[in-house]
């Protein structure tokens, strides 16, 4: 008897462990069906996720088998958290007024106008990406079918730094162009994105000749590209001359600097004392450039600048002899080496109040000719501000993502979000396959916005919509 009581109690035990484990898959599988349902904004590829594991749920034999599948399933909610992507899609919510609307509204709320219009924005979005990418394909020699597959990437990075897809794309291919292997590319145009973002109003063409005329003048690495945004935003923050206008002059001066063993901080510093007293990146980019030349006794640099050469010390001993003769400043390290030319403006910059106005004149003919004469005797006389540029650039880690984030509270940086979105929307709906034959005259609007939405996306499905509409002003 006590054996068929034990026997019973055992029975009924594991029919509750059974019918609790029942309930725990039925549970979490309403839990997918629920994520699915109210976080259409993830996109068909968290869905699919979400989906394989429902369908492997169904199919769990074992205890295991649905822990792993239930720890999978918070793994991928996490995801799609921290990844931005809940809530219901733009799509979805467009489709969801339309069923709640009355027939006789819509109209209204969609003209034929609006329409046409959506579909031609959508049309130039997708054209232009394509061009993006045909001209990225062409410099990268990678195929369109392997860059377009990547496509998500690109729209990640233009979203994530407030840009859009095409500038995105079209600063990869710059890249590119120079050599530059495609993930390089990618991360060096995600650093002049973020340069356009924090450079006082330059475009993404500015952007990228600026950051490509530094690197390339000062012989820099691609991991270096952070460190030169840093460095023009710090300064252009806490002295007369922005950011977009350190890269100008930079345009004109980075490779006669490091010609003259002078490295970017140093640069930077001198373009910037000059600039707070003649308010000319350009012209300051150009007057550094005379400079380095007639130290360097380089005669035919100046020449092809179109600079007087009249009475130009062309010896380098000449030249040290006079400089040194008049402030006590020797321009060499040794008899093969030039000093940078931050050091020889500072070290003469320390003596210049001492040195006698004829001395002066002499000096500043012989270093930057008479037409640059009184722009480097802006800096001399500005000396406090070169040092303490210097110093700011030389501690400038940090600084350009640091102004990322005050941008990404504005509304510049929504609007350009937007328009990525609007980018990434317009390119997966007409980069869909072609509609055919879904309209016929007893099809209801509905069933047909549904359809369209569903299969081609929002701009196609507009179009049709928006004509059924004003053809027959009623839903069927």
């Amino acid at each position: 008897m006590a054996t068929n009581i034990e026997d019973t109690l055992s029975k009924k035990a594991l029919g509750n462990v059974k019918k609790a484990g029942e309930k725990t898959l039925s549970n979490i599988a309403l839990k997918i069906d629920q994520i699915i349902a109210k976080n259409s904004a993830m996109g068909k590829q968290y869905e699919d996720r979400f989906k394989g594991l429902r369908k492997e749920l169904e199919e769990a034999e074992n205890v295991d088998v649905a822990k792993r599948i239930i720890a999978d399933v918070n793994q991928l909610e996490s995801e799609i958290i921290n990844a931005g992507k809940t809530g219901v899609s733009f799509i979805d919510q467009i489709k969801q007024r339309l069923r709640d609307m009355n027939s006789k509204y819509i109209a209204q709320y969609f003209s034929f106008q609006d329409i046409i219009r959506y579909a031609r924005q959508a049309v130039t979005n997708v054209v232009q990406l394509n061009d993006a990418f045909i001209e990225l394909s062409k410099v990268s020699n990678t195929s369109l079918k392997d860059l377009e597959s990547d496509f998500q990437s690109y729209a990640n990075t233009a979203k994530d730094i407030g840009g859009t897809i095409t500038d995105t794309i079209s600063a990869t291919a710059d890249w590119s162009r120079l050599g530059y292997n495609v993930p390089d590319s990618k991360e060096l145009a995600e650093v002049a994105m973020l340069y356009k973002n924090v450079g006082d109003g330059i475009d993404i063409n500015t952007a990228n000749e600026s950051l490509i005329s530094t690197l390339r003048g000062f012989k820099m690495e691609a991991d270096d590209a952070i460190s030169v945004v840093d460095k023009f935003n710090e300064v252009s923050n806490n002295f007369a001359i922005s950011s977009g206008g350190i890269g100008e002059s930079l345009q004109r001066s980075a490779a006669a600097f490091s010609a003259a063993n002078t490295d970017l901080s140093q640069s930077i510093a001198l373009i910037t004392a000059t600039n707070e007293i003649v308010q000319d990146p350009d012209a300051v980019g150009s007057m550094w450039t005379t400079v380095s030349a007639r130290i360097r006794g380089a005669k035919s640099e100046l020449e092809d600048m179109g600079e007087d050469t009249e009475d130009m010390v062309e010896s380098t001993s000449k030249l040290r002899d006079l400089v040194k003769g008049i402030t006590g400043v020797d321009i060499m390290l040794d008899k093969n080496t030039f000093k940078d030319i931050y050091t020889i403006i500072t070290q003469i910059g320390d003596k210049w109040s001492e040195i006698s106005d004829i001395d002066q004149a002499a000096l500043l003919e012989a270093l930057a000719g008479k037409r640059q004469a009184n722009r480097l005797a802006a800096v001399l006389g500005n000396l406090d501000h070169l040092k303490e540029a210097y110093q700011t650039a030389e501690e400038s880690a940090g600084s350009a993502r640091r102004e990322q984030e005050n941008f990404e509270k504005g509304i510049t940086y929504s609007i350009n979000q937007a328009k990525a979105t609007l980018e990434e929307l317009s390119y997966d709906a007409i980069n869909s396959d072609f509609l055919k034959g879904l309209v016929n005259t007893g099809t209801k609007l509905l069933e047909i916005i549904d359809k369209i939405i569903d299969k081609f996306g929002l701009f196609k499905s507009l179009i049709i919509g928006g004509a059924t509409v004003l053809g027959s002003q009623k839903l069927g």
